[in-house]
C-alpha cells in the first residue's frame, strides 16, 4: 500500500513541477488522469490527498494558462514589431 502512495507523490511532484507543468499543459497531457486513484484501498487518501492533489492541480492549470497567454500575446507583439520594422 505504501508503494501506492509513494508513486503518487512522485507522479504529482512530477506533474507540478514549475517548467515541466507548462509543457505538459501545452501538448494536452494530464499525469494525475492516469493515477488510478478510486484503485486505492486507502480511504484517507480518497478523501484527503487526492482532492489535495486535484485542487493544486486546477490552481497549477490556471497559473500556466495565464503565463502562457501572456507569452503568446509577447509574442505576437514582437512578431507586429518586427513586421512594421521591415516594412520602413
Amino acid at each position: 500500500m505504501w508503494a501506492q502512495f509513494f508513486a503518487v507523490e512522485r507522479v504529482a511532484e512530477i506533474a507540478f513541477d514549475p517548467r515541466l507543468s507548462r509543457v505538459l499543459m501545452a501538448e494536452g497531457i494530464d499525469l494525475l488522469a492516469e493515477v488510478p486513484a478510486l484503485e486505492i484501498a486507502s480511504a484517507p487518501f480518497r478523501e484527503h490527498r487526492w482532492p489535495q492533489l486535484l485542487a493544486a492541480q486546477t490552481r497549477l492549470s490556471k497559473k500556466n494558462a495565464a503565463i502562457i497567454e501572456r507569452q503568446e500575446q509577447l509574442l505576437k507583439y514582437k512578431n507586429r514589431k518586427r513586421r512594421r520594422g521591415a516594412n520602413t
